[in-house]
């Protein structure tokens, strides 16, 4: 037999302790060694550098769900992540996150948006993750649960914007309830480009709320509600891994059990999904969940 001595110093490590152990291993080079396929190549998925919620995750918008908060050592995104108000003209607009009258139990935030005076535009606006991309001709899904105060009752508009603000497209939802209600459009861009924004402008003036700002291409992988970024996904289906591993590593066990992952809280209504923040300084949405993976 035809043998090789490897020393090895194994390490055995507690918060508190370092041991140091000194063997020796003695390996058969006669042997045969395990048979293992070349083919069997798959792709490991880990939401580190926005890797799911823009990334893999077909959404537009950043901080969706006014959800963010800053946590010490990890990050320091707060609530008005990615928005910021709009006044022109003489407008005069106050942005408040709020949690009073929430949406639900597991989206417990939301927008208050006041114009104070409405100047030639007033409202509010998302860059998305360093810009939203958008592609000529295409459409796309729009929605946002809205809840109107007693002092407001007009039209809201919303449009895609270039960087300088010119109208790219543009909605009208013409009504509002006084409670919490979705409401849809769909906007077809007449520009291709990579730096775009989102814009909601109430007309008039008054105090309205938003919870749920969301923006999806049409064009998902495999035309999938809710789906994955048609390209990214198609690049992986394109490599045909033999097997996916998910959601991944440091992320699943997070900093410890009150901020692991939960697989529970990535199932059901996007809007209802207990969003949760990661060890690598960034919300996470859930939208990207249980069966979205699958």
């Amino acid at each position: 037999m035809k043998t090789k001595k490897i020393p090895l110093t194994i390490f055995l490590s507690s918060c508190l302790l370092v041991a140091q152990a000194q063997v020796t291993v003695n390996v058969d080079l006669t042997k045969p060694r395990v048979p293992m396929s070349k083919e069997l190549i798959g792709a490991f998925f880990e939401d580190i550098n926005y890797g799911a919620d823009g990334g893999l995750y077909a959404e537009l918008i950043q901080n969706r769900s006014f959800e963010y908060y800053p946590v010490q050592g990890y990050t320091t995104s707060g609530p008005l992540e990615a928005w910021s108000a709009i006044q022109q003209g003489g407008a005069s607009v106050m942005l408040t996150v709020e949690n009073s009258t929430p949406l639900n139990q597991n989206n417990p935030h939301y927008l208050n948006l006041v114009i104070n005076q409405p100047g030639s535009v007033a409202g509010v606006k998302n860059a998305g993750f360093d810009g939203i991309a958008l592609t000529k001709g295409d459409n796309y899904n729009f929605s946002v649960y809205l809840k109107r105060t007693t002092d407001y009752n007009e039209q809201v508009v919303v449009q895609l914007n270039r960087a300088d603000g010119s109208v790219i497209s543009s909605g009208t939802i013409t009504s509002t309830s006084g409670e919490w209600k979705k409401y849809t459009l769909t906007l077809q861009s007449d520009a291709t480009t990579a730096d775009a924004c989102l814009s909601i402008l109430p007309k008039g003036k008054g105090s309205i709320c938003l919870d749920m700002v969301s923006l999806f291409p049409q064009k998902t992988f495999r035309n999938r509600a809710n789906g994955l970024r048609n390209d990214l996904a198609q690049t992986i289906a394109d490599m045909k891994p033999k097997f996916l591993r998910f959601p991944g590593g440091c992320i699943t066990h997070g900093r410890g059990l009150a901020n692991a992952y939960r697989w529970k809280a990535t199932v059901g209504d996007v809007a209802e999904r207990t969003p949760n923040w990661n060890t690598w300084g960034y919300h996470q949405t859930y939208g990207l969940g249980f069966y979205e993976f699958f």
